[in-house]
């Protein structure tokens, strides 16, 4: 569980919503202040390392959980219309990159 929480503790705040309509700061912000603690407890830890655990053990990833959104970004020069003058950003979702080995 503890490195669920450490994961969770490296999300980045003020990022895009993931393709379900998730954002970072869901996550991020269900912790709670402990006294004593350096750091806060992530409420989401515990439920979520479960969720982990179980995909890991059953081998199987959900789908849909592994699909993106390429969104083009311009690169700001050249023709905005012309496709090479742009770069694809894939969104995925937030939850499971999070959580996995790295």
């Amino acid at each position: 569980m503890t490195e669920t929480a450490d994961a969770l503790a490296q999300l980045k705040s003020r990022k895009a919503a993931d393709a379900a309509g998730h954002i970072a700061e869901l996550l991020t912000k269900a912790s709670v202040r402990v006294p004593g603690h350096a750091r806060p407890s992530f409420v989401l830890a515990e439920p979520l390392t479960a969720i982990i655990n179980s995909i890991f053990r059953q081998g199987a990833f959900p789908s849909e959980e592994s699909l993106g959104m390429i969104i083009p970004i311009y690169k700001g020069k050249g023709d905005r219309n012309l496709c090479t003058n742009h770069r694809g950003v894939t969104i995925i979702t937030v939850i499971y990159p999070s959580s996995m080995p790295r």
